[in-house]
């Protein structure tokens, strides 16, 4: 049996009423789950980054979506003062310059990773993952086992978008390809309306966990 199963699709809107009844946010990282950064920052440095971050949030909220045209940062739709966005973004790359990324389109390498960087993690069956980009919906992927560690949690996250992916093609009328002129992904017509961005273009950049009764409920945040 597989570890995930696609249970079904919500709106964005049914997702936002949801995440108002989950419970604590769990302090759980992507370097927690092995994928590490050299932190080359000084202190003031990052307590710089740190200010500059609350202050992006008090602006827009909880990050959900992220865009950028003509150097403009929008996050949940609102722009970001470029000197805010500028700043952080010279800020993180210093602390990313060592950064190892789980990518649901590079199941091997992800997978090397994840092992190499192994720890122990207990995710109860039945937690769901929340899949929002690039699709036209929200996807609930539900875990149908109990997973003991990083690498078995990443391999769950990888296989939910190949699956999510699988299925648009497969119910598509519009086969997959590139736009013209651009290297973005067109958007197809299946059951998930995935536009934007192939599976390889997919990067895992944040993840949250929350505790719901005996289960978690886990929202991600995808860079592409």
């Amino acid at each position: 049996m597989s570890d995930i199963k696609v249970l079904k699709k919500i709106t964005n809107e049914e997702l936002s009423k949801l995440r108002e009844s989950w419970g604590e946010e769990l302090d759980i990282s992507i370097q927690d789950l092995g994928f590490c950064r050299e932190n080359e920052l000084t202190d003031e440095e990052e307590k710089e980054l740190e200010d500059i971050e609350k202050k992006i949030e008090d602006l827009c909220g909880h990050l959900h979506s992220m865009s950028r045209s003509d150097g403009i940062v929008k996050i949940n739709g609102i722009d970001v003062p470029k000197e805010w966005s500028d700043r952080k973004e010279e800020l993180e790359d210093k602390v990313y310059s060592d950064f190892q990324y789980a990518a649901p389109g590079y199941i091997e390498e992800t997978m090397e990773t994840a092992e190499k960087n192994n720890s122990a993690l207990h995710i109860p069956k039945g937690t769901r993952m929340y899949y929002t980009y690039p699709l036209s919906c929200v996807v609930v992927v539900e875990i149908q086992r109990d997973l003991e560690n990083t690498a078995e949690f990443i391999q769950a996250f990888c296989d939910g978008y190949q699956e999510i992916y699988a299925l648009e093609k497969d119910s598509s009328k519009i086969k997959e390809g590139k736009i013209k002129g651009m290297l973005n992904r067109n958007k197809t017509d299946g059951c998930f309306g995935i536009w934007g961005h192939s599976i390889d273009d997919l990067v895992l950049e944040e993840v949250f966990f929350y505790e719901d009764g005996d289960i978690y409920q886990v929202d991600f945040f995808i860079g592409s």
